[in-house]
């Protein structure tokens, strides 16, 4: 499907099957959780040796592209992300009711090049709706 297809906007039945699989409340971040999320979303590239290129998160969710050297296990980068981000929002606001703040896994693709950095980049922070904060690093996205 290309972006700005219509689809099936009501879909009751999928929505309360959603709806039955949570543990709890639906999360929702706030702008003073979404900074510090930044901040360990940067420490946590930085310590790994990746590079942060760029980040937007939501209300609801988060989106980041990471440059990576070698060819790591996709899902053990999304996992440090989630995990550390995880011990900073516990650490400042306490566990949520469902004991995560996070679904399981996430969309995790490889990229390669620059056109595809930047589509990526494009579509998954520059046109998010409302983002609570939104980080490009200068120097490989201007």
């Amino acid at each position: 499907m290309l972006p700005g297809t219509p689809c099936d906007a009501d879909l009751p039945g999928l929505h309360h099957s959603a709806r039955d699989l949570l543990k709890g409340p639906p999360i929702c971040i706030d702008c003073d959780q979404a900074k510090a999320l930044l901040a360990q979303f940067h420490e946590t590239a930085t310590h790994r040796g990746w590079r942060l290129l760029a980040v937007a998160v939501m209300y609801n969710h988060a989106h980041l592209v990471v440059g990576v050297p070698g060819d790591p296990d996709p899902t053990r980068v999304l996992g440090d992300f989630k995990a550390y981000g995880s011990r900073t929002l516990n650490r400042q606001w306490g566990k949520p009711p469902s004991g995560t703040w996070w679904t399981y896994d996430g969309s995790k693709r490889k990229l390669s090049g620059g056109a595809a950095i930047r589509g990526v980049v494009r579509y998954l922070v520059e046109d998010q709706p409302d983002p609570l904060v939104v980080y490009y690093h200068s120097a490989s996205y201007p």
